[in-house]
């Protein structure tokens, strides 16, 4: 009988696709900012930090086919996100107030 290769398929995806998030990942946290965003930017790049921490978990949960570390890489994904996504806000916040200042 021969052994299901789907999941192992399926593991080079995964990583796959996080290695290429990865590296957007390390472009964003690059990024030189104008002085009003740079506080904004140092939250952008915590949260892609903690991505990245998460990363590796959710890779290692793949590599050794682990529930709880997927679990863990998980819910650290899932702050790292929010925490993303509140720095996204604050940076859109900061340039709406911007435009109506020049208004």
């Amino acid at each position: 009988m021969e052994k299901d290769k789907t999941l192992l398929t399926n593991q080079e995806k995964v990583k796959a696709q996080l290695e290429k998030v990865y590296a957007e990942s390390k472009k964003l946290q690059d990024i030189k900012p104008p002085k009003q965003y740079e506080n904004l930017q140092m939250e952008l790049k915590k949260s892609l930090i903690l991505y990245e921490k998460s990363r590796d978990k959710i890779l290692e949960s793949v590599d050794e086919i682990s529930e709880t570390k997927a679990d863990i890489g998980t819910k650290s994904l899932n702050e790292a996100m929010g925490m993303f996504g509140k720095a996204i806000d604050d940076i859109r916040a900061l340039d709406e107030q911007s435009v109506s200042e020049v208004e």
